[in-house]
């Protein structure tokens, strides 16, 4: 079991930045807690990952200068998300500050010292409070005026199963299960629910994930587009028109994402650290 995933692109490979919120007050307590943490960066230094002096004071740099750029108004500085968890702030022109995990955290320091590296965000530092993490990377759609973003994800098998425990019934994932496929649920599970162990496995089986080895989690284009029905796309048919899609028909960028592609395996397959 391992695996990873990747941000196709049109000109990112991060999530696409955009103004978005799902509510005023939602952003408001979310700003409250986020510039609460990034105000005590400083006195959380220490915890931040071992490094030399240089990168110490560069993380140092980063912080403050992230503090000086975190708008009053933060509805401007939250990102659109293709796919995944957590939430995307945007904290100066080219950082982002990201709600994670240990787990994360240890991977970003990891990987920022292999070759693997390149194909990744920039890691600048982490502050962990409250038992949560923020992470300052790269934003990757800096550099771009029309940042149009795919979310990939890669591998037969996408998770481990100590990472789903629990065997508890949930009624939401019985929920998102029937969106995907109404007749998928036994009649028991209609009446309880599925684990999280069983709708990670019916995930993979409906998707392309287990015959193709990856599936799409999520595409927004830079014009405000967005495939709605990604959790349906399970053909090669359906996947390439996915793909040309979001590329917008462009050979030109196609080349460039085919050879950022084999770049990526050809690092994986000689890669102690993947």
């Amino acid at each position: 079991h391992t695996h990873a995933h990747t941000h196709a692109r049109t000109g990112a490979r991060v999530e696409a930045s955009a103004n978005a919120a799902d509510s005023a007050n939602a952003a408001d307590a979310d700003a409250h807690r986020l510039s609460r943490a990034s105000a005590h960066g400083s006195a959380a230094a220490s915890r931040v990952g071992e490094a030399s002096a240089a990168s110490a004071e560069t993380s140092h740099d980063v912080r403050r200068a992230a503090r000086r750029s975190f708008a009053s108004d933060t509805m401007s500085n939250l990102v659109i998300q293709a796919a995944g968890h957590g939430m995307f702030v945007r904290l100066s022109e080219d950082i982002l500050l990201k709600e994670s995990s240990l787990k994360e955290w240890g991977a970003y320091l990891s990987l920022s010292q292999t070759p693997l590296r390149r194909f990744a965000p920039q890691f600048f530092d982490a502050v962990a409070y409250d038992q949560n993490v923020l992470l300052y990377i790269e934003d990757l759609t800096a550099r771009y005026s029309k940042p149009c973003v795919m979310d990939i994800k890669i591998g037969t098998r996408t998770f481990v199963e100590a990472e789903v425990k629990s065997g508890k019934p949930r009624v939401d994932l019985l929920d998102k299960m029937a969106r995907v496929d109404p007749a998928a649920a036994t009649e028991e599970e209609r009446r309880i629910g599925i684990t999280k162990l069983r709708y990670m496995q019916f995930r993979e089986v409906k998707s392309s994930t287990a015959t193709f080895g990856w599936r799409v989690e999520g595409i927004r284009r830079s014009e405000g587009g967005a495939l709605t029905d990604v959790k349906e796309l399970r053909t090669r048919e359906q996947l390439e028109d996915a793909l040309r899609w979001f590329l917008k028909d462009r050979k030109a960028v196609k080349q460039q994402l085919l050879e950022q592609l084999r770049a990526l395996r050809a690092e994986l397959e000689h890669s102690d650290w993947f």
